[in-house]
């Protein structure tokens, strides 16, 4: 049963009934006593209302809620006089008589697990209506029936069944088949037990070991296959003195699903070589990996389950079974790189694991295991490969490169490092910087630079600063080893002004005075700190004759290199000339010479010297 309440909101109008005093007026002009005044009570009915039939001026509305659900029902009715409102469910009333609001009611339903009706009733002197909302609650799928096995192979089952559902489904599970819809899964169909049919097995058996019982008979045992694939029936076990020879060449012993066997009459002070397989009763499955045995009583068997992982950069750790009541006194382990035929050996006391440290990260290494006793060394096993985790980069990136672009960027180019320095696959590049001189002295980073990207422009640097950038390489040792290559990786750093620009304005307050007949003073101030883009390294100060307004010859120039300087001394004019003279500032600009190209003041007509 739905949880209800209610919340109510009351209006109504009242007549009023009023009661007034008239008292009679006295004439003006009456010379006699006015008479004592008498009381009058009018009795005021009230304006005639308006009657009208109750309405639903917000009637219910429909809804659909999830099991468990919650949702308020909205009904709000009119008219003169206002209508009572009441909620019903069939023929249930939800509102006590007693609480019954005026003109609106609110329903709230929650822990809504079924679909219901529920009706809105308006009562007034002028009659009663109804409306009916409908809360459904969208209900999980039917479970599937006649569910059956139809076909069964050794890998899968298929299963047949009739939806149950009138309504589309969007999925089924398998084996206990439920429906699902877009609310969830329905509940589960019975329970239908099958067996898949058997093949062949899949692996082969496990952990493989022999040894000699005496000069001529072997002792050989094993663990059940990791994947049967059904019931094991028994094993064969292959053995021959010649490896290079084809399995179907080898010779073969039968034996039951028993664990162990032994072969007798073998040739005597000779290497054998055993594999090992199951079967079903569908076929043989794959065979073990080659064990070596000497024909020789008490010389160890051959290592088995040899096997090599890599730990660290420069560590590798082997393993292998302990073997079946041999006499070892140590073992000898060979190693060498792949790519090359210096082998390095080790001796250390009996173990069933051995680390080898001193490794380079990143390569390839082969290794081989013997075991020793008394009565000689063993048959070394088949070398087995394993690489060395990656690493972080020896070396830096090579040929880093800046180069200005303008006044607030710089682009960092770069070479990989040297393939034999890298340790691992590069991944990826970060960069850092930081400014050498400045407000802002805090190192910035730059991380997630592709593998393929050899470079990368800083943007939105201080104009006219030093900066020092450093570029790292990465190699992906973090995500294999949980190590931090930035603590340890090779970086290069490289130090950078920015491009400088040309000054943004021209000298300021240019001015020229005559001196004598050939000689003028030129007199300016700098630009605006904010316009000058970076240090004013000089000023040039360029004037040409002009005649009939026009500039004739070529300019002259002359070149003031103190940025201080902010006045000049020319001569070798011609009497009365006509002198254009614009003045320039300048600033370093990658090693040039830049210029702002503004006009600073004209000399037209120079005055007399001033003897």
């Amino acid at each position: 049963m739905p949880l209800l309440s209610q919340r109510t909101a009351y209006s109504d109008s009242q007549a009023r009934l009023s009661r007034y005093q008239a008292i009679p007026a006295s004439h003006a002009l009456s010379p006699i006593k006015p008479p004592v005044p008498c009381p009058l009570t009018l009795l005021c009915s009230p304006p005639a209302v308006r009657r009208v039939p109750p309405r639903f001026s917000i009637p219910p509305t429909n809804h659909e809620v999830m099991p468990g659900g919650s949702v308020n029902l909205t009904c709000v009715a009119v008219g003169a006089p206002m209508p009572y409102v009441k909620w019903m469910m069939g023929v249930v009333e939800l509102t006590k008589e007693e609480e019954m609001p005026i003109g609106r009611n609110v329903l709230e339903v929650t822990n809504i697990l079924q679909s219901a009706n529920y009706t809105c009733v308006a009562i007034s002197s002028l009659g009663m209506i109804e409306t009916t909302a409908q809360i459904t609650v969208k209900a999980l799928p039917k479970p599937p029936t006649s569910l059956i096995v139809t076909e069964t192979t050794a890998t899968s089952v298929t299963l047949t069944w009739d939806s149950g559902n009138p309504e589309p489904v969007s999925y089924y599970y398998e084996f206990r088949v439920m429906a699902v819809n877009n609310i969830g899964r329905g509940p589960p169909s019975s329970l239908v037990d099958t067996r898949t049919s058997e093949q062949a097995p899949s692996s082969p058996p496990l952990a493989v070991q022999a040894r000699m019982l005496s000069a001529s008979t072997m002792l050989v045992q094993w663990e059940p296959p990791e994947e049967p694939n059904g019931q094991i029936r028994g094993y064969r076990v292959y053995y021959s003195s010649d490896l290079g020879a084809p399995l179907s060449g080898w010779q073969k012993h039968n034996t039951d699903d028993s664990r162990l066997t032994t072969i007798s009459g073998l040739t005597t002070d000779i290497t054998y070589s055993l594999r090992v397989l199951g079967f079903t009763s569908v076929g043989d499955g794959p065979p073990s990996d080659v064990l070596q045995v000497k024909t020789q009583q008490g010389v160890p068997a051959q290592p088995s389950s040899f096997e090599a992982e890599a730990e660290l950069d420069t560590r590798i750790m082997l393993s292998w079974l302990w073997p079946v009541q041999d006499q070892i006194t140590k073992y000898e382990l060979m190693y060498w790189e792949a790519n090359s035929g210096n082998k390095l050996s080790v001796t250390f006391p009996p173990a069933g694991s051995y680390a080898v440290e001193g490794l380079k990260p990143d390569t390839l290494y082969m290794f081989s295991l013997a075991a020793r006793s008394e009565m000689g060394l063993g048959v070394y096993t088949q070398p087995i490969e394993a690489r060395t985790a990656q690493s972080t980069p020896s070396a830096p990136p090579q040929e880093v490169h800046l180069l200005s672009l303008s006044s607030t960027s710089i682009k960092v180019s770069w070479v990989a490092p040297p393939a034999a320095s890298r340790h691992g696959d590069i991944v990826r590049y970060s960069m850092a910087y930081q400014a050498a001189t400045g407000e802002d002295l805090e190192r910035q980073e730059v991380s997630g630079i592709r593998a393929d990207v050899s470079s990368y422009i800083l943007e939105g640097l201080e104009k006219w600063t030093e900066y020092q950038v450093w570029v790292r390489a990465h190699t992906d040792s973090e995500l294999k080893l949980n190590l931090l290559p930035t603590l340890n990786c090779y970086l290069t750093s490289v130090t950078c002004y920015p491009l400088s620009p040309v000054p943004g304005a021209p000298p300021r307050k240019v001015e020229a005075d005559a001196l004598n007949s050939t000689a003028l003073r030129v007199t300016w101030k700098p630009p605006l700190q904010v316009k000058q883009h970076g240090q004013i390294r000089g000023y040039q100060v360029v004037y040409s004759r002009l005649e009939n307004g026009e500039p004739r010859g070529q300019p002259n120039i002359m070149d003031v290199s103190l940025p201080e300087a902010q006045r000049c001394l020319t001569s070798d004019f011609l009497h009365e000339a006509q002198v254009l003279m614009p003045v320039q500032s300048s600033s370093v600009h990658g090693g040039r010479l830049c210029c702002a190209h503004v006009y600073g003041a004209h000399v037209l007509d120079p005055k007399r010297p001033q003897c």
